[in-house]
């Protein structure tokens, strides 16, 4: 994503400054509401997440430049932070598609809030769970 945003910039460096900081602010699409609530909170999580991506991809480059290819730290937590966006989106989407189905959602809205606790706790900084339910929905996963 890096390589093609870089293509698609200006070649002056304001240009390519102001395209950058345009990017950094502008709304992300909503996502479709399912109608089950554990996947619509699911769904706005991960557009959290798709939207914390795009903000850091964009800052990261503003910072970085060419050089951010060398940068694994910050490439491994722009990583994870995609991966939980994507596992959040396709959890949801599992759900909402066994609640249209009128199978059992039952196994599969304990894994999505799981999953759901543990992007939460996944903050660029690593910061921990911050409230018990998130606490113990990790343990309970864990476990």
């Amino acid at each position: 994503m890096a390589r093609g945003l870089g293509r698609r910039l200006p070649k002056r460096t304001g240009g390519r400054v102001g395209a950058l900081l345009s990017g950094i602010f502008r709304r992300l699409p909503a996502f479709p509401a399912t109608g089950v609530g554990p996947a619509d909170r699911a769904l706005r999580l991960a557009r959290r997440k798709a939207r914390g991506f795009s903000w850091r991809i964009r800052a990261a480059l503003l910072r970085h430049g060419k050089a951010i290819a060398g940068r694994e730290f910050l490439l491994r937590r722009l990583t994870w932070t995609s991966l939980y966006g994507y596992g959040l989106l396709a959890g949801a989407l599992r759900l909402a598609a066994l609640a249209r189905a009128g199978g059992d959602t039952a196994g599969a809205a304990r894994a999505l809030a799981a999953f759901a606790a543990e992007a939460r706790a996944h903050r660029p900084g690593l910061v921990a769970a911050r409230t018990r339910e998130e606490r113990a929905v990790l343990e309970a996963a864990r476990d």
